[in-house]
C-alpha cells in the first residue's frame, strides 16, 4: 500500500500503547491512548475505538499495510534543510538551528550573514528537516502558512503564537469554539461577518510547527 485512505480502521487486538498504530494515533492527536480495545480508527481529524468490531464501515487495513504506507510517506517527503546536531561557533549557533541551502553552502536562517556558512558535505550528514503537509483552515480552501520565524498567516492575515495558545485553551472547553474571519463564506454567525470554525486538531498542528 503506497498511501493510506483518509479514514481507515486497524485491528490491534488490545496490544496496548506500544503498538505502532496506537503510538501513531497518540502522537497525531496529542493524547495517551491505552490501546486496550480490539479496533481503532483514524477518522481523518479524530480517532475512535471499539472492543468488538469495525462499526464505522471504514476500510480495514493490516499493520503491514500501515507500516508500508507510512514508510513510503517518509521516503517521498522533500528535504528542505538540516538541523545543527550540537552547539557550534562558540555557542552562537545552537543545537537544532535550521540550516537551508543558499547557492553552494548552507546558512543558518537566524543570521543574515555568511559567517556561519558550512559546506554540503558537512551539513547533509545532519538530521534532515522535511517539508510538511499543508495545514488547511477546517473545511476551506485557505492554508495556514507557517514560515520560519514568522507568525502563521491565513489569507494574508497574521496570528501570533499567543493567539494559537489561547485558541487551544478555548477550543478544549466543552461549551466554547474558536472562529476566524477571513473573508470566506462558510460559518456565518451574524450574517455580517464571514468566519470559519477551527478544530482543536488543527490548532494542535499549528502549535506543533511553532515549537
Amino acid at each position: 500500500m503506497k498511501t493510506l485512505p483518509e479514514k481507515y480502521c486497524i485491528k490491534v487486538n488490545g496490544a496496548g500503547r506500544e503498538h505502532p498504530f496506537i503510538k501513531y494515533l497518540s502522537s497525531k492527536y496529542k493524547t495517551n491512548i491505552e490501546g486496550c480495545d480490539m479496533y481503532y480508527v483514524n477518522c481523518g481529524n479524530s480517532w475512535n475505538s471499539n472492543h468488538f468490531n469495525n462499526i464505522w464501515d471504514y476500510p480495514e487495513i493490516t499493520l503491514d499495510q500501515f507500516l508500508e504506507a507510512t514508510q513510503n510517506n517518509m521516503e517521498n517527503r522533500k528535504i528542505i534543510g538540516y538541523k545543527a546536531p550540537y552547539d557550534m561557533f562558540g555557542g552562537v549557533i545552537k543545537k537544532g538551528c535550521f540550516y537551508e541551502k543558499l547557492n553552494q553552502y548552507y546558512n543558518p536562517i537566524t543570521y543574515n550573514t555568511t559567517n556561519y556558512s558550512l559546506p554540503a558535505e558537512i551539513v547533509e550528514k545532519w538530521p534532515p528537516v522535511y517539508e510538511e503537509e499543508k495545514i488547511m483552515l477546517d473545511g476551506s480552501k485557505y492554508e495556514i502558512e507557517i514560515k520560519s520565524f514568522k507568525e502563521p498567516s491565513i489569507d494574508g492575515h497574521y496570528f501570533s503564537k499567543k493567539f494559537w495558545e489561547a485558541a487551544k485553551i478555548v477550543s478544549e472547553h466543552s461549551k466554547a469554539s474558536v472562529v476566524l474571519g477571513c473573508g470566506a463564506k462558510h460559518f456565518n454567525m451574524s450574517n455580517k461577518v464571514d468566519c470559519w470554525k477551527i478544530s482543536v486538531e488543527t490548532i494542535n498542528k499549528v502549535l506543533d510547527k511553532l515549537k
